[in-house]
């Protein structure tokens, strides 16, 4: 993966990234093996067996926010033991194969979608979201972005919102713990629709 690549994730010209944001790129192995038609074949069909078993229930039911709740309530625990890092989502995890630019890839590196991730958060902060005062994040979950966000410029106000009372609390709790973080609730399949931003 090439800077350029990152500049097309973020919607930018490579000339527009910040050196700061170049830099980050540099520190992570970004080399990968696409998957062969075979492989690939196998990694479909393993996929799709999953979602007809309804292990993946849709977004919005009630199944699926009392999973969010369990997950964000253990992250919750976590930090008011101090373990900022428990709000890392298990979905950002080490992966062997990896579904990226609509092909299945093996990473060098087991933590690639994390360190992407970092990346174009990165990216989009500084091309798109810095000269903001008040900063949202509709369906914050964990508050893990806004952490980050928050570690570069704590000038900032952040909102987290989300529809799981437990996420609702950790953007609170950060709040009390020295982070220019809050937290709301907010439905996004029922949304609030007099909500007003600051």
């Amino acid at each position: 993966m090439a800077k350029a690549d990152f500049a097309n994730s973020f919607g930018c010209d490579i000339a527009t990234l910040s050196d700061s944001c170049l830099k980050l790129i540099t520190e992570y192995d970004w080399h990968y093996r696409p998957l062969t038609p075979a492989e690939s074949e196998q990694m479909d069909r393993s996929i799709r067996r999953e979602i007809a078993a309804g292990i993946f229930p849709p977004a919005g039911t009630p199944e699926a926010k009392s999973r969010w709740e369990r997950v964000w309530t253990d992250s919750l625990s976590a930090l008011r033991k101090g373990l900022l890092g428990s709000l890392s989502p298990l979905y950002l995890k080490p992966a062997v194969v990896l579904r990226f630019y609509q092909k299945f890839i093996e990473p060098v590196d087991p933590f690639f979608e994390t360190h992407w991730h970092r990346v174009l958060l990165r990216g989009v902060y500084e091309n798109y979201l810095r000269n903001g005062k008040t900063l949202y994040e509709f369906g914050c979950g964990s508050g893990h972005n806004l952490v980050y966000l928050a570690s570069l410029d704590p000038s900032k106000t952040y909102w987290g919102l989300d529809w799981a009372a437990s996420s609702v609390k950790i953007c609170q709790t950060l709040g009390t713990q020295g982070w220019n973080i809050r937290g709301r609730y907010f439905d996004l399949f029922t949304p609030d629709l007099c909500f007003e931003l600051e």
